[in-house]
């Protein structure tokens, strides 16, 4: 891969990319599980996670984490 971009988001809003998850995958064409944790992680902290009835802040940053860190290990299968 020439580079990585991680995009997270949901409708109706728009999708953000996480700048800092890209830097941490940098030009890798695989991905171990310790490295797509990382991404996730950074992903999580970096982007900013509104709250409703649904979810609050909190578990929205986690739910980030674990599906950016499995899309990862998905897409590097």
């Amino acid at each position: 891969a020439d580079s990585w971009r991680v995009a997270v988001g949901a409708r109706p809003g728009r999708a953000r990319l996480s700048e800092s998850a890209a830097e941490i995958l940098g030009s890798s064409d695989s991905v171990d599980e310790g490295l797509a944790d990382r991404a996730g992680s950074a992903a999580s902290e970096e982007l900013k996670f509104g709250a409703d009835l649904r979810g609050d802040a909190e578990y929205r940053r986690e739910i980030c984490r674990v599906l950016v860190k499995r899309a990862l290990m998905e897409v590097t299968k």
